[in-house]
């Protein structure tokens, strides 16, 4: 009866102790050395628009108007801007201003911002607020920036426009 408690407890201490070896040679089990995982991980960043807000030429003009209106929001958990143009004519004009914020722990590059406009005879939008290609955010950090919209001859009355506005980053 001796051997085969000496027999199981071999058995037992075998199989407890396969996972441990395994880790040590591979140093990859999952849950093991959670400060191991988080070592050979790429840290996670993450920049968003924070805030957004619009405004337009009609009231600066000689005789005031409230005719078109440009909207903005927030899309896709901040990493996107929906801007629409209503009931524009030609020569209206429409500015956005945005907060871009970098919500991780280490710093980034604002590779772009690019603007998604599907109507280009319609409407001339660029960057009003100078160039945020190349500008490092550290952790927790914000930048404005913004763009003007201009209609364009071509555009028709009483016809809303849609365009995006997306940020591209990465660690800098």
């Amino acid at each position: 009866m001796r051997k085969i408690n000496v027999i199981v407890m071999a058995l037992f201490l075998s199989f407890l102790l396969v996972p441990v070896g395994y880790t040590c040679l591979v140093g990859d089990l999952e849950g093991v050395s959670s400060e191991h995982a988080f070592a050979n991980s790429p840290p996670h960043y993450e920049v968003v628009f924070t805030s957004v807000r619009t405004f337009d030429n009609e009231r600066c003009l000689p005789e005031p108007k409230d005719v078109a209106d440009t909207n903005a929001g927030i899309t896709d958990a901040g990493k996107k801007i929906i801007v629409t143009i209503d009931n524009a004519y030609p020569g209206y004009k429409g500015y956005v201003i945005f907060t871009i914020k970098n919500k991780s722990t280490v710093p980034i590059r604002l590779v772009s911002v690019d603007v998604e406009n599907p109507n280009p005879t319609e409407l001339k939008v660029r960057a009003t607020e100078g160039k945020l290609e190349g500008v490092v955010l550290g952790p927790g950090c914000c930048v404005r920036g913004g763009v003007k919209i201009v209609t364009k001859q071509p555009a028709a009355q009483d016809t809303a426009y849609t365009f995006s506005i997306s940020i591209l980053a990465v660690q800098a």
